[in-house]
């Protein structure tokens, strides 16, 4: 079942709304049309209480605030550009730079940030589409459509189609950041990426082409782990960095698999994360809607190409040409200790 409704109102007077979709268990996603943003995914734990997993505003007023980072649409390019600078049919473009030197979430240009128009696409699923008219150096306009898909099976589908009007990079995700408990961190969850290789990344965070094996290092998540213990190695390994935001390699582009599981023992709850992209970010650095930053308050589990693919050939491309359709889709599928 659909519904929609206003939210309410930004401070120039433009009407935000928000869309619901809800399945025969009372469970339910709430969609902002800013951002086309998930502000609610509400699901059940083992004794059938309903609550979300992720972050979301209380009003449109809160979705303003400096460095909010909801989970919403990053695009056209939702990761790390080096320097911002990138060939594109011969020629060499510059692009903006908002951190480190490098481009990120394709800064002014990003889709977070933007109005999406909704509409219902099918009994159990909202499409929000947008014109990408360009900006931040990138100088094509994209046509943009998000399909959110929530169904009776406990699975929440994200459905990507792009399709640019001249050549450029596409690389879209959403950042969501997850929760399965009520309060608390995310420090006993547990975890599991199913990958044997990372990409290695400068000082700046951009991958370099590199990859290394994740096996007796503390990326090594192939089994599940509880966060916490990993977290604690990794402070070892990498006290410069004590937090992930590091890119998990998961093979074949273009073919749907399970890449990675996150369990609360608290909750019962259990979301496994299947998707057709080659890449799995890692952030656990949990953000609240304030965009103040927490030890570990949620954890993201992004699904797109690898950051800065589009300057190192050994990955699978980002780079797309007129009219030549990007396609992905993630599914995150939840059941719990009671439910299969």
């Amino acid at each position: 079942m659909i519904s929609e409704r206003v939210f309410g109102a930004f401070p120039n007077g433009k009407l935000l709304r928000i869309w619901t979709i809800r399945n025969c268990y009372g469970e339910s996603v709430d969609l902002l049309e800013y951002g086309a943003s998930i502000n609610a995914l509400n699901v059940m734990d083992r004794e059938r209480k309903v609550e979300s997993v992720v972050y979301g505003a209380q009003s449109a007023e809160q979705l303003c605030l400096p460095g909010a980072r909801r989970a919403a649409i990053m695009g056209r390019c939702g990761n790390r550009i080096k320097s911002g600078k990138c060939v594109l049919d011969g020629r060499e473009v510059q692009l903006e730079t908002n951190e480190k030197g490098n481009l990120i979430h394709s800064g002014s240009a990003n889709y977070a940030d933007k109005f999406f128009k909704g509409e219902k696409a099918s009994e159990n699923s909202v499409s929000f589409t947008y014109l990408d008219p360009g900006g931040a150096g990138f100088d094509s306009e994209v046509d943009v459509r998000i399909i959110y898909t929530f169904d009776d099976e406990h699975g929440l589908a994200i459905s990507y189609e792009l399709i640019p009007h001249g050549t450029t990079v596409l690389s879209p995700t959403n950042h969501a950041y997850f929760h399965l408990d009520s309060s608390g961190t995310v420090l006993d969850h547990k975890l599991m990426i199913r990958a044997e290789k990372m990409a290695f990344k400068d000082e700046t965070g951009c991958p370099t082409g590199e990859v290394f094996e994740v096996k007796g290092t503390p990326f090594d998540l192939a089994n599940s782990y509880r966060i916490g213990d990993k977290v604690e190695e990794l402070k070892r390994y990498r006290p410069s960095s004590p937090f992930y935001d590091d890119y998990y390699l998961v093979e074949r582009c273009g073919e749907m698999k399970e890449v990675a599981e996150l369990y609360s023992s608290v909750s019962g709850r259990k979301m496994k994360v299947e998707t057709d992209m080659p890449c799995v970010i890692l952030f656990s650095r949990g953000r609240k809607i304030d965009g103040a930053f927490t030890e570990a308050d949620a954890v993201c589990l992004e699904t797109q190409f690898v950051p800065n693919a589009v300057n190192c050939p050994q990955f699978d491309s980002p780079v797309f040409h007129k009219g030549e359709v990007f396609r992905s889709k993630t599914v995150y599928r939840f059941s719990t200790d009671m439910i299969s």
